[in-house]
């Protein structure tokens, strides 16, 4: 699935990333405000992106077998116009991907360990077979 065609509807994507299925992000704890950083950064580890607050969370979860999805808002170009840029950015953001994150909450089954809960699933275990259907055999 295209990150800027995706089923929560219309997304603001950062051009850099609407010509790619994924993309390799660093992590680490510091703010990248240079072109040249940025670049050494790209060649050194082939990432796409940098972020500045995950890599202790994604150590932590990976330590203790931890599944994690993050949902990042790109703020700025990581270049010499970073700090400005991101100053820009915290006084126009528009929330669009909170309620992004909301779209995705709010389309989680009620209980998401009961495989039933998935409509293809729950499909699946109600068709018709040979000897009656699954939901028949089931009981």
């Amino acid at each position: 699935m295209s990150l800027s065609n995706n089923v929560l509807g219309k997304v603001t994507v950062p051009e850099l990333f609407e010509r790619v299925d994924t993309f390799k992000v660093a992590s680490g704890e510091v703010f990248v405000a240079s072109q040249d950083y940025r670049s050494q950064l790209h060649e050194t580890t082939g990432a796409d992106a940098v972020d500045m607050n995950l890599f202790g969370l994604v150590s932590a979860c990976n330590d203790n077998r931890l599944p994690l999805i993050c949902w990042r808002v790109v703020s700025d170009r990581a270049d010499d116009q970073a700090s400005e840029d991101f100053r820009k950015f915290v006084g126009t953001y528009d929330g669009a991907g909170g309620k992004a994150v909301a779209k995705v909450i709010e389309a989680l089954p009620d209980d998401p360990s009961s495989p039933v809960t998935y409509p293809n699933i729950n499909r699946a275990l109600s068709e018709p077979t040979a000897t009656g259907t699954n939901e028949q055999r089931r009981r």
